[in-house]
């Protein structure tokens, strides 16, 4: 998916904005606690050679309402990356973890929900304390299908800085379209299950897919 497709998205949404209603905050999104797991499949180049890197990422999650509905969000993510034998020197695994704080705003549009988002991220590479920062903008609309399932489709746009303290370098910006399926149980429970075409992991280029499931509770 070409990334100026991105801007195109953000500017239609926020102009169909002015004129949509302000969707009233249920009681059970004014404050929410969340953990997903994911798994991605990338290629990258290791020794000048393309090698499959299998990755894993456990993220805990919070969102508070603040004002309306506008809200604020804070993530932690522990991702684990498996490097093939024979891929060049250096570890076996690739540990990292990220920092994420960010704001929203969620908007009734038709028969569902339009979701506007940013995040600042940090992720920290173990292996010679690298790291590298992002801007996380996200476009999503989402619709209630019946029988507590609903569906939505979301545009994930990361900005990838230079990496820093490390052997430099910068990783390619990522538009990764998303699928989402869920499920509310009630009592302010909640499941999804999502999928990518890119690496919605941690941002990385080069990826054969994503899958992510996630538990939500709010209160």
């Amino acid at each position: 998916m070409k990334t100026t497709l991105l801007p195109l998205v953000i500017l239609t949404a926020a102009a169909s904005a002015q004129t949509m209603p302000v969707k009233s905050v249920n009681k059970s999104e004014q404050f929410s606690v969340g953990v997903g797991y994911a798994m991605a499949s990338d290629t990258w180049a290791f020794s000048g050679a393309p090698f499959k890197l299998d990755s894993t990422a456990t993220t805990l999650d919070v969102r508070a309402t603040v004002y309306q509905n506008i809200f604020l969000t804070a993530s932690y993510s522990d991702i684990k990356t498996d490097i093939p034998a024979g891929a060049g020197p250096g570890p076996a695994n690739l540990d990292m973890n990220s920092y994420s704080f960010g704001f929203g705003t969620k908007i009734a549009a038709g028969n569902g929900n339009l979701e506007l988002s940013y995040a600042y991220n940090k992720v920290k590479i173990d292996f010679a304390s690298a790291n590298f920062n992002q801007n996380i903008l996200k476009a999503g609309y989402s619709v209630d299908v019946g029988n507590g399932f609903n569906v939505g489709l979301a545009v994930i746009y990361y900005s990838n800085s230079t990496i820093e303290n490390g052997p430099g370098g910068t990783i390619d910006n990522v538009t990764a379209p998303v699928f989402t399926v869920g499920y509310k149980f009630g009592q302010g429970f909640s499941a999804d299950l999502s999928y990518s075409t890119e690496n919605t992991v941690f941002g990385a280029p080069d990826a054969s897919g994503s899958t992510a499931i996630g538990v939500r509770y709010g209160f």
